[in-house]
């Protein structure tokens, strides 16, 4: 997924991508990985310097405890880390003493999905605001794009067959522009290309540093026809992550969710329209096997319209189910190019992590890594992601280490750190601590496994890297 299209995209730019480290997202204990993410990185360190080298952090919430891990290595600290989306604007990394000095040592630069920066956004990011108490991540206006889409096609049709949903989202989405602007979609029904936001951290706060530009392959800094007949109301389904390592993003969705239904029903009441639209949710728990058993439960109540799930690994869960029996899924934030499948009626409101990917290699380029060690959750977000990023900084010329991957349940994560840090040590006695980064690919349990890092000495000398 992402790891290999940024080693891909890297390497074509005449960079290095080192294999990196994956490791079990269900750790909390990252000590393990963060010593051989060390090694690794200083083996990169000895031949490229410091300044050369970056760690790509591919992770979700577990990049804090990975990050502390690593914090207990200095030549994790003296490279630059970056990271993917599920990482950005992650409030816990600037609010924990450990986490904050270790990404401001690392100079933690991370991309998101950039939105559309128009009146829409601003509104969906002000209404979260309110109803939250935090602006959301740029997921947040899929979330909100995504029901109104949904809302649109359903209106157009007049009908929630899914057969006929699946023809008509492609159409629809050509004309849409939302709170993440041009909703247009690819063969694959995954957004079809996308710019990213760069994000870093300034003064112990996120900053928009700039955003990279998909159709140049630059970084710039900062500075329709009616159709009668539906009645009544129309039910579709929501299964977001409301407990569990992403319950953050669910919560997000959810409020964005219902925030676009109640906008598009005063939509279909200005038009005089004699249906509404409304919307259940029911909790993944962040869990693939939770994930299926709510698809069975709403589809059991007929429900056969599902917004969500959030997660690459719930989505390839719930595939097989949703294949067999018509239903139609429609996700906000799965990215993992495993699951850019043309024919099928799954669509995603967000680009598969290829384009992640490259815009992540065009970042250690710039930032001068020349190796990368990423960690990873071992589940399809992950593993798809690491993949994309491998291939796209292996493209540039960058070096992606085999890296290490963690069990997504697991909350114990020192062997995981330890491991890590004799990565990156190799690598940073390579290339230097400046030319070597961590890729933390994880979610809610990256606090643990920063944590963990912490305890490396070798982790806090390189810069590390997230997802959104």
């Amino acid at each position: 997924g992402l790891q290999d299209a940024s080693r891909l995209s890297f390497e074509s730019r005449g960079g290095i991508v080192d294999d990196g480290l994956g490791y079990n997202p269900e750790v909390s204990e990252f000590s393990v990985e963060a010593s051989i993410l060390a090694d690794t990185v200083q083996g990169y360190v000895n031949d490229h310097g410091a300044d050369k080298v970056g760690v790509l952090y591919v992770g979700f919430g577990e990049v804090l405890l990975f990050m502390q891990a690593a914090s207990d290595y200095e030549v994790l600290g003296d490279v630059r880390w970056f990271g993917s989306d599920a990482n950005t604007k992650e409030s816990k990394l600037v609010e924990d003493s450990i986490g904050l000095g270790f990404v401001t040592d690392t100079s933690y630069t991370t991309v998101q999905v950039a939105s559309g920066k128009n009146d829409l956004s601003q509104y969906v990011d002000s209404s979260l605001n309110e109803s939250i108490g935090r602006i959301p991540s740029t997921y947040a206006s899929s979330a909100y794009d995504m029901m109104w889409l949904m809302g649109l096609t359903i209106e157009r049709e007049q009908s929630t067959d899914v057969a006929v949903l699946t023809a008509a989202i492609p159409e629809v989405a050509e004309e849409y522009v939302g709170a993440l602007g041009s909703s247009r979609l690819n063969d694959a029904g995954d957004l079809a290309q996308t710019n990213y936001d760069v994000w870093d951290i300034r003064d112990g706060s996120w900053t928009l540093a700039g955003t990279y530009f998909s159709a140049t392959d630059t970084i710039a800094l900062e500075g329709t026809m009616m159709k009668d007949g539906l009645t009544g109301e129309v039910e579709v389904g929501s299964i977001l992550p409301l407990t569990g390592r992403l319950s953050k993003h669910g919560e997000e969705n959810w409020v964005a969710s219902v925030l676009a239904t109640v906008d598009f029903n005063k939509y279909l009441a200005d038009k005089g329209a004699t249906w509404t639209l409304s919307a259940t949710v029911e909790d993944s728990q962040t869990s693939p096997t939770v994930a299926l058993e709510k698809l069975q439960t709403l589809h059991a109540k007929n429900i056969k319209i599902v917004l969500g799930p959030e997660t690459s690994s719930n989505l390839q869960n719930m595939k097989g189910y949703a294949d067999s029996n018509g239903i139609l899924l429609f996700s906000c934030c799965s990215t993992s190019p495993l699951l850019a499948i043309s024919g099928d009626t799954i669509f995603r409101m967000a680009p598969d992590d290829t384009n992640q990917g490259t815009a992540l290699s065009k970042i250690f380029t710039e930032a001068g890594i020349e190796a990368v060690v990423p960690v990873w959750r071992e589940d399809a977000w992950g593993v798809g992601l690491i993949g994309s990023i491998r291939d796209s900084f292996a493209a540039r010329g960058g070096t992606v280490a085999d890296g290490l991957g963690y069990n997504p349940e697991a909350t114990d994560f020192s062997a995981e750190t330890s491991l890590l840090a004799e990565i990156v040590q190799e690598y940073v006695d390579e290339y230097g601590p400046d030319k070597v980064a961590v890729m933390y690919i994880g979610f809610g349990e990256g606090l643990l496994f920063m944590q963990s890092a912490s305890g490396q000495e070798i982790l806090h000398d390189v810069r590390w890297f997230g997802t959104d």
